[in-house]
């Protein structure tokens, strides 16, 4: 379920990301710039972590109980 090429592209994609925000200039640059870096780590963390999650919750078995009251 793990595909390791969905992040060397979500890597390439954030440099990209990354290259143009520290080009654009402007009065609120630095925060932009921030902001930028944290959602494409944010981005690339999800990328790795939700797959693992996926396989954590096919591999447990789930139980359902029912009251009938």
């Amino acid at each position: 379920m793990f595909f390791p090429t969905n992040v060397v592209v979500a890597l390439i994609a954030a440099l990209i990301y990354i290259f143009i925000a520290f080009k654009i200039p402007g009065k609120y640059k630095t925060v932009f710039r921030f902001y930028s870096i944290f959602i494409q780590v944010l981005f690339i963390i999800f990328l790795i972590v939700m797959p693992l999650f996926m396989i954590t919750a096919q591999a447990r078995p789930i139980f359902l109980f029912f009251h009938a009251d």
